[in-house]
Order: structure tokens, then sequence, then C-alpha cells
């Protein structure tokens, strides 16, 4: 249920270079541009070269890069084995800050999980709360389950 999304509800897009261009685009990441350090990320991902697609992930997520705080916070979350739920939550938590609402469902999920955290309904129904206010059809379907469980819980 968790996934990688533009904070605009679209799905991350492929990011091709020629062996040309690849250069430019290392030299200009290399330069602190953190659009670029973010595709450069999103390259890398793609390569299956994973160390280094969390470097530049990490990079561009330090300067804020919402897209970036997400996809760091994925690969800590689920990507990577064992899991780091405290990186995970740490940038899910920045970008969900800026917004994000596929960082906020996911916090949500990590609330009501107890990954990396205390179980506690009231925060995962916070988070999920955020996300479906902004249209994410996940974190209403994920609200309506917590209710009911929570609703199960207390009787």
């Amino acid at each position: 249920m968790i996934k990688t999304e533009l904070a605009n509800g679209m799905m991350t897009t492929d990011i091709s270079c020629s062996d040309d261009d690849f250069p430019k685009l290392l030299e200009k990441a290399k330069t602190g541009d953190k659009n670029t350090q973010y595709e450069l990320g999103v390259f890398y991902e793609e390569e299956h070269q994973y160390e280094k697609a969390i470097e530049w992930y990490r990079k561009s997520a330090e300067q804020g890069h919402i897209q970036a705080q997400l996809d760091l916070a994925f690969f800590h979350h689920i990507k990577i084995t064992p899991p780091n739920y405290t990186e995970a939550l740490k940038w899910y938590t920045k970008s969900a800050a800026q917004g994000n609402m596929q960082a906020q469902c996911n916090l949500g999920v990590m609330y009501e999980n107890g990954e990396g955290v205390e179980i506690n309904y009231e925060e995962a129904k916070k988070w999920y709360q955020k996300s479906a206010e902004q249209g994410l059809s996940e974190a209403k379907e994920l609200l309506a389950t917590l209710r009911h469980k929570t609703l199960t819980v207390i009787k």
C-alpha cells in the first residue's frame, strides 16, 4: 500500500539521458542543484544502483526537495533490508510537513503498524486525514479501515 508519488499525485516519471548527456548531468548535480541530484537518484534507482540512488536522493532531500525526501524515506522503509525506520520516519516527516500527501499517508501507516514508533492510532488518523483531505484515495481507504479497527478494539 505504500508508493512513491509526486506531491501533485502523478507518478514519478522515468529519467533518461544519453551517454553524452550523463557527464553534464553529473557535473550539474555536483554543483549542488537539488533537482538534478534528484534526477540522478531516479536514474541510479532505475539502473538498480541503489547505494548511488540513496546518495543522490539524500543530497537533494537535505536541500528540501520534497520528492527526494519521499523517495529516500521509501528506500529506508520498504526497499532496504533490514528497514531503517528511524530514517524513514525522519524523511517522511520532512516531506509530509511540506504537504506531500503520499508521505502523509505513509506516516499514517508507520504509526498504525508501530514501525519504528509505538502504535498510535490518533497519530495515524491525523496523517491519513491530512492526506485524504488532499484527495489521496489510498488514505481515504486506510482512514476508513482504521476507524473500523479502532471501533472494534474499543468494544
